[in-house]
């Protein structure tokens, strides 16, 4: 077990590195947040990319001024808003993801295809054990509550 642990440790250290000098990582997780369907509201998207909402706030502005998400008001909450994907910014995470392909092709180029099947079957596998199980034991979120010094003797909100 302590040897695939620090396998992949290995690997996503090495990877977020790598993937860390070439580009934001949470420019492109907003953008494929933003992707990913129905639209995002800024708050969601922090607690999805374990950000705060400034920084949300700050690169939505830049994904919008650079034409990759529509950022429009949400009818549900006039104090918020919605966050979505432009083609542009389809285009630009395709470009990305087939980035990431030619990297992955040059690392396994001497695989064969059946230790690559068989590795994608089992990656595949971690990753989806990873986030059903994985969360539990990991740190926990960003607080939500107010903070201490917001709040009276018993905790409650002043």
């Amino acid at each position: 077990m302590r040897q695939l642990a620090e396998a992949v440790t290995t690997l996503v250290e090495g990877a977020y590195r790598g993937m860390a000098r070439t580009f934001d990582l949470t420019r492109v997780g907003l953008l494929r947040l933003a992707a990913s369907g129905d639209p995002v509201r800024p708050s969601d998207a922090a607690d999805a990319l374990d950000v705060n909402p400034s920084t949300v706030t700050r690169y939505a502005r830049a994904l919008e001024e650079e034409g990759f998400v529509r950022v429009t008001g949400d009818p549900a909450d006039r104090r918020s808003c919605l966050i979505s994907a432009t083609a542009a910014g389809v285009a630009e995470l395709a470009r990305f993801a087939e980035a990431g392909v030619d990297v992955f092709g040059a690392v396994i180029q001497d695989w064969s295809a059946d230790d690559v099947r068989q590795f994608s079957r089992l990656i595949t596998r971690l990753a989806d054990d990873w986030m059903e199980r994985g969360p539990a034991h990991t740190r926990p979120p960003r607080r939500t509550d107010s903070p201490r010094w917001r709040t009276d003797a018993r905790g409650a909100d002043r």
